[in-house]
């Protein structure tokens, strides 16, 4: 990376990083020297440490540093069509794209319903008993809200957001753990074919600690999907100390998660092509996905994904595939465009 654009990453992100990283327990202070090391390589103390735990280094891995300043770019303005997520529901909505009905918004303390959309929500309620409230802008499950009532969303006073349907998911999710949506994150990327190609899928999972969502910056699970048979891996989650565990079955509920199969696994590859004709003008986005009796539906849409959850399951450079899906967009990465070359 070059000289000036690492000290911008440093200063924008440095202070941050070394911060949690004292506070997980990662050094006696914030100046402990290998989250400063981390910094320094492009990458976010707590994520690397678990890299080494994983795989002994961080050699090998896309860097905080690469995810900013190249895969943060290929979308350009058009990641706003997923950033706003009242933008992106009304682009699937108009494609017909399974995905949550909105039927209002708060904007400035205020409030504006769709058409017919506080029947509707009515409606909604007396058959599910529950409604979602989240940022109209956000990320990592924050703020995410269950409403019981119309009167609870009415008296909602805090910042920009919108009222959304809430999904059932399928049963296998629910049985695993049934106080989360548990979503599929498909990372996809677009290939010099202009196909979108699923490259990668994680599924996560909440716990008593994540309530009511399953990111695991809240404290969630997460796992691999095998691409070709929708069977879940193990998951895994970062303790105390940052220390990192495996899970066969789930911490809360014992229910098994390794080797349960996500039910008609293809609908999801072919929803993710289906997105990607849908834009055509975005090339590398993290779709959030939950499966539900009925189907895929799609959550939320994130043009600044992360390969994080992807790179706790496999050595991004040992997978000569994925190095080339990504080559294109990450030009700037010698080992990655050295694999995608040479496949070593």
């Amino acid at each position: 990376m070059s000289i000036k654009s690492r000290l911008k990453f440093i200063a924008r992100h440095g202070p941050t990083y070394l911060q949690r990283a004292s506070k997980a327990g990662l050094g006696k202070s914030s100046f402990s020297a290998q989250p400063i090391r981390d910094v320094l390589a492009g990458f976010d103390p707590i994520e690397a440490d678990l890299y080494r735990q994983l795989y002994g280094s961080t050699d090998g891995l896309i860097s905080n540093y690469y995810r900013e300043t190249d895969l943060f770019s290929p979308n350009g303005y058009f990641g706003c069509v997923t950033t706003i997520k009242s933008v992106f529901a009304s682009v699937l909505e108009a494609e017909g794209i399974p995905t949550p009905e909105v039927f209002a918004a708060v904007q400035d303390g205020k409030i504006t319903w769709r058409a017919n959309g506080r029947q509707r929500a009515e409606s909604h309620l007396k058959q599910t008993e529950r409604l979602v409230l989240k940022p109209n802008i956000g990320s990592q499950g924050e703020s995410v809200r269950l409403l019981d009532s119309l009167e609870a969303f009415e008296e909602y006073s805090g910042g920009n957001a919108i009222l959304t349907a809430f999904v059932q998911q399928g049963a296998y999710a629910q049985e695993i753990f049934p106080g989360a949506l548990n979503t599929i994150r498909a990372v996809s990327v677009r290939n010099d074919q202009n196909q979108m190609v699923l490259m990668a899928a994680a599924h996560r999972f909440g716990t008593a600690k994540s309530v009511p969502v399953d990111n695991t910056h809240a404290g969630g699970l997460v796992s691999n999907i095998d691409l070709e048979t929708g069977a879940i891996g193990k998951s895994m989650s970062a303790g105390q100390g940052n220390t990192l565990t495996h899970h066969a079955v789930h911490p809360d509920t014992q229910a098994p998660i390794e080797g349960v199969f996500v039910p008609n696994w293809q609908q999801v590859t072919e929803l993710v092509q289906q997105l990607g004709r849908a834009m055509p003008y975005l090339k590398f986005v993290g779709w959030d996905i939950a499966m539900t009796k009925d189907g895929p539906v799609v959550i939320e849409g994130n043009s600044q994904a992360s390969l994080t959850s992807i790179q706790y399951f496999e050595r991004l450079s040992e997978n000569k595939q994925m190095c080339q899906l990504l080559a294109a967009h990450v030009p700037n990465c010698d080992w990655l465009q050295e694999v995608a070359r040479d496949g070593h």
